[in-house]
């Protein structure tokens, strides 16, 4: 562990962070978007609706889509999804920083606090996925051994659930991962690390879960990598 966790890197590969609340509430799955829309649109100007809304209703009740966006709404460096049962906001592309991304998800709470829609919150989620075009096993300290030797592979993908606190945090790393960016389809690695607290009092604790989720992530996040490679990132503490 380390003893100070930088407050930057450059260059940094953050692609996608996400802040994600997952909740319950007795109004009407159809109400709900049109709600939230007249919230937020101002600060979100380009929406577009997300495939699921092509299927049939009965179909999006299945229990794997009970918490699936059925819009997108953009602006420059943000993105704005929401579902019946859901709502996030992504920093997509140029990472913002953890100030201007938490207030803008902060900003955007706040509205939808006041519209009173939400009666409890399930699930509280911090998603970073930080993207390489190098084999990243080569630069962590993660690997899988094969009669006592690292195993070599061009197609390695680690995943496991891993426990900190009152958080669960899903690891996952490949080196043959795909991520569609700004210049096109890029192939190479990718570190994935979903930070998350459920059944809890969330609802009433949610800037201080979020701030200490957002540390739980980057105390992962930092450990995985090997001394020589941090210092290639160029931390500021």
């Amino acid at each position: 562990m380390l003893e100070k966790l930088p407050k930057k890197i450059t260059p940094c590969h953050i692609k996608d962070a996400i802040i994600e609340l997952r909740f319950e509430t007795s109004m009407p799955p159809d109400a709900i978007f049109g709600v939230i829309y007249q919230e937020i649109k101002d600060d979100f100007p380009k929406l577009e609706n997300l495939p699921i809304t092509q299927l049939p209703e009965q179909m999006r009740k299945d229990i794997n889509l009970l918490y699936k966006a059925y819009y997108k709404l953009t602006n420059k460096n943000f993105v704005f999804r929401v579902g019946p049962k859901m709502v996030s906001v992504s920093n997509i592309e140029e990472y913002a920083g953890w100030n201007n991304f938490s207030k803008k998800f902060y900003k955007c709470y706040s509205k939808i606090e006041k519209l009173k829609i939400i009666d409890k919150i399930v699930r509280l989620g911090m998603r970073y996925i930080d993207f390489y075009e190098f084999d990243i096993f080569d630069k962590v300290n993660l690997n899988i051994n094969k009669e006592n030797q690292p195993l070599q592979s061009n197609d390695i993908f680690i995943r496991t659930l891993l426990e900190r606190g009152r958080f669960k945090q899903t690891l996952q790393v490949s080196n043959n991962a795909e991520m569609q960016l700004k210049l096109g389809l890029k192939k190479g690695s990718v570190i994935d690390i979903d930070t998350y607290i459920e059944n809890s009092n969330i609802k009433n604790n949610m800037k201080e879960l979020i701030e200490k989720g957002h540390i739980a992530q980057k105390e992962l996040f930092f450990s995985l990598l090997k001394p020589e490679f941090l210092q290639e990132l160029n931390p500021e503490y």
